[in-house]
C-alpha cells in the first residue's frame, strides 16, 4: 500500500503568548498520519520543522501586533492543505490560561513565567537592572520602587525589598 499524504492538521492552538513570545501546538489531522515535516506558515514566511515535533515557537514578536499563524504537514506523498489560520494577538505577559479551540482554558505552570522585561534587583546597594528581550539593560540606583511606561500602555511597577 502507498503511503498517502497526512491529512490537513488542526487548527494551531496557543500554549503560551507572553513577553513577545508566542508557543503554538502542532497538531496533526489523526495519530496515524505519517508526518515527516511540518511547514508552519508565519506571516507570509514558513518555518519547516520535524514531523515529530509537538510545537512551534516564535520570538521577538512585538508586544500588541497580531500574528497569523497555520500549518501543513507534510510526507513523501506530499502536502496537506493548510490549517486553518490562526490569528492571535502578542502579550505582555502569558495569563497561563492559553486559548484552545477558542475557548479559555485553565492550565497551572509548571515553572514560573518570568515577565518581560525582567528585573534583577541587588537589594545590597538598592538598585535595579532592567533587561529588555533584545538584550539593552538600564541601572536604577537609590530607588525601593521603579515605574516603566510599556509600548502598550500599561506600566510594570517593581519594588526593591528593604
Amino acid at each position: 500500500m502507498a503511503l498517502a499524504k497526512p491529512g490537513t492538521p488542526a487548527k494551531p492552538t496557543v500554549l503560551f503568548n507572553g513577553g513577545g513570545v508566542i508557543t503554538i501546538a502542532l497538531l496533526k489531522a489523526k495519530d496515524t498520519d505519517a508526518v515527516e515535516f511540518f511547514d508552519v506558515l508565519w506571516n507570509g514566511k514558513t518555518f519547516t520543522v520535524a514531523g515529530t515535533e509537538k510545537t512551534f515557537t516564535q520570538r521577538w514578536l512585538t508586544v500588541g501586533n497580531y500574528y497569523d499563524f497555520a500549518v501543513i504537514a507534510r510526507n513523501s506523498a506530499g502536502p496537506s492543505a493548510s490549517s486553518a489560520v490562526l490569528n492571535v494577538r502578542a502579550e505582555l505577559t502569558d495569563a497561563g490560561t492559553p486559548i484552545v479551540a477558542d475557548k479559555p482554558v485553565v492550565v497551572t505552570p509548571t515553572a514560573p513565567i518570568v515577565p518581560t522585561p525582567t528585573t534583577t534587583p541587588a537589594p545590597a546597594t538598592r538598585s535595579v537592572v532592567l533587561t529588555t528581550a533584545d538584550g539593552k539593560t538600564t541601572s536604577v540606583n537609590g530607588v525601593t520602587k521603579i515605574s516603566i511606561p510599556l509600548p502598550s500602555g500599561d506600566t510594570f511597577t517593581y519594588e526593591v525589598g528593604v
